[in-house]
C-alpha cells in the first residue's frame, strides 16, 4: 500500500462490479511501486524465490527487512525498498515488474483489499473486500468494468488466498497464548517453518526430524510439493511453539 495515499477503505461486495484497468500509457504507471511497506506472506515468498531460482535464505536476505510486528508479535517480513530509486520496489524497473507473473498477493490483488472476518451468528469465516481509494491512481478513471469475482480469479487469487489463510490458526494461536514478541529461538522457528523453506528442507526435512511428528503420507507428499512443505512447516511452527497441529 502506497504510504501517500488516503486508506480510508471503500467497502464492495462480491457480486459487484468495479472500474479499474492499469496498464502503461498511464501517466502514473509504476508510481505505487516506490514508497511502500510491501509486506510478504510466506506464499509470497515461496513464489518470488522460485521465480529468482534463489533459495529462501538468500532471499531473504537479499530483498526483505524482517522485524516484529507491532499487534502479533511475530516476525513480519516486507520487501526492502531501494533508497536509490527512489524507495522503489527491488523488483520494479523502466518496463513494470520483472516478476510480475510471480508478484505478490497484495500488489495482485490491487486495487482492492482483502479481509477474513468471523460471522457472529454462524461463526465461520467469511471474506471482507474494499477498494482502496489511491488519489494517484489514473486505473481508476477507466470505463472497464469487471466484476468482483472474475478480477480475483484473473489474478489467480484463489491460490494465494488458501495458502495465505494457513497462516490464521498459527497467528490466532499466538495472539491467545503467547501476546508480545517471542524470544529469539521461538522466534527463529517461525522464521524457519513459515519463510525459510529451504533451510526448513535442509535442516529439519531431510534429516529425518519430522519422523515422530507427521505421517508418512503427509511427509511424501512434502517430497513433491513445496506447497505441501510450506504447510508442513507451519504445522511444525505450531508444534514446536504450542504443542499441537490442527
Amino acid at each position: 500500500m502506497n504510504s501517500s495515499q488516503d486508506t480510508c477503505l471503500q467497502p464492495i461486495e462480491l457480486d459487484a462490479h468495479f472500474c479499474f484497468h492499469c496498464h502503461p500509457e498511464l501517466s502514473c504507471f509504476n508510481l505505487c511501486c516506490h514508497d511502500l511497506i510491501q509486506f510478504l506472506y510466506p506464499y509470497d515468498i515461496l513464489r518470488l524465490k522460485k521465480h529468482l531460482a534463489t533459495s529462501s535464505t538468500d532471499f531473504l536476505k537479499a530483498y526483505c527487512l524482517i522485524y516484529d510486528g507491532e499487534s502479533s508479535g511475530l516476525p513480519v517480513v516486507s520487501l526492502k525498498p531501494d533508497p536509490n530509486r527512489q524507495h522503489a520496489c527491488p523488483f520494479l524497473c523502466e518496463t513494470g515488474c520483472i516478476v510480475y507473473e510471480d508478484r505478490p498477493a497484495s500488489c495482485r490483488i490491487f486495487p482492492l483489499a482483502r479481509g477474513l472476518v468471523r460471522n457472529r451468528i454462524s461463526g465461520c469465516i467469511e471474506e471482507r473486500y474494499a477498494r482502496i481509494p489511491d488519489p494517484l491512481c489514473k486505473g481508476f478513471e477507466s470505463d472497464q468494468s469487471i466484476h468482483l469475482k472474475d478480477w480475483l480469479a484473473s489474478q489467480d487469487m484463489d491460490k494465494f488466498n488458501r495458502m495465505n489463510d494457513a497462516m490464521m490458526p498459527l497467528i490466532s494461536l499466538k495472539n491467545q497464548l503467547r501476546p508480545g514478541p517471542l524470544p529469539l529461538r521461538e522466534r527463529e522457528i517461525f522464521i524457519t517453518g513459515c519463510y525459510d523453506l529451504d533451510r526448513f528442507r535442509k535442516k529439519h526435512y531431510e534429516t529425518g526430524a519430522l519422523t515422530d511428528l507427521f505421517s508418512k503420507k503427509q511427509l511424501m507428499h512434502a517430497a513433491d510439493s513445496d506447497e505441501a512443505l510450506l504447510l508442513l512447516g507451519m504445522d511444525w511452527v505450531r508444534i514446536q511453539l504450542f504443542g499441537e497441529i490442527k
